[in-house]
């Protein structure tokens, strides 16, 4: 049988890799944010602290005032988003009507480095969920397509089918001179591709994204989506690592 103190020791260790509070002040400050929501997401899921971690030291648990509080702190990181002007808002109208209607150029895009394809077809999947990051004010469409869909108004999403692709495609967040939030500047496309058997060592998923409008692949090495996006998603495994929960899309429309 193995200590628990090794347990809690190799926890502590693995949690510092990705977040430690003696180092993040040496990190950009955009990283800065993006490290401080994934702790909150995962600790708002239930995935930290660490149950083996609570067990030792049960007063480590969050309690929703204190979880309350590190909401209202990334709140304010990023401060309101800025007014758009009337030039600004027109030209993210256009880029945003290319989007919808497909009638963007069409450019051969890279698969990431571990061989993940970019499926230009995304733009025609159903939305099955939408989200926003409260420490960037980005806004986020979920997209599924037809096996997904499918999956959805099935009811058999844990685990997903393989041949599911999610889409999430981020936007920065815009309010117009009279304060409407809407879509803003493009940010960038992801994917999540089900295949248990090809991605068997990134728990069954594909993972991609590509970012700006070149669609420029994400990831400095082929392994990046073990240490980035399986990590970061490992929080909502027992969703088959899926953060958005889907509305119950039929192929016909919303049900």
């Amino acid at each position: 049988m193995v200590p628990a103190y090794w347990i809690v020791s190799s926890d502590v260790r693995r949690a510092r890799a990705h977040l430690n509070f003696s180092e993040i002040a040496a990190l950009p400050e955009e990283q800065q944010r993006l490290a401080l929501f994934d702790a909150f997401n995962q600790i708002r899921l239930g995935a930290m602290p660490l149950p083996s971690y609570r067990m030792v030291h049960p007063n480590s648990a969050v309690t929703p005032e204190q979880l309350d509080t590190l909401r209202k702190y990334l709140t304010t990181l990023s401060g309101e988003p800025q007014i758009a002007t009337s030039s600004q808002v027109d030209a993210a109208d256009r880029e945003y009507v290319r989007w919808v209607d497909g009638s963007g150029a069409v450019h051969t895009v890279q698969s990431t480095l571990a061989g993940v394809p970019f499926h230009p077809e995304y733009e025609t999947w159903k939305q099955i969920g939408s989200t926003e990051r409260i420490e960037n004010h980005t806004l986020r469409i979920v997209l599924g397509n037809d096996v997904a869909v499918k999956a959805i108004a099935g009811e058999h999403i844990n685990p997903w089918p393989d041949g599911a692709m999610i889409g999430k495609v981020t936007w920065h967040e815009q309010r117009d001179p009279s304060g409407v939030v809407e879509p803003g500047q493009f940010v960038q496309v992801e994917f999540m591709i089900r295949d248990s058997t090809k991605y068997q060592t990134t728990a069954g998923w594909g993972w991609g994204r590509w970012i700006g409008t070149d669609l420029k692949p994400d990831g400095h090495t082929a392994g990046f989506a073990s240490t980035h996006c399986v990590d970061c998603h490992h929080a909502v495994r027992r969703n088959d690592y899926v953060f958005t929960m889907p509305i119950n899309v039929q192929l016909g429309g919303a049900k």
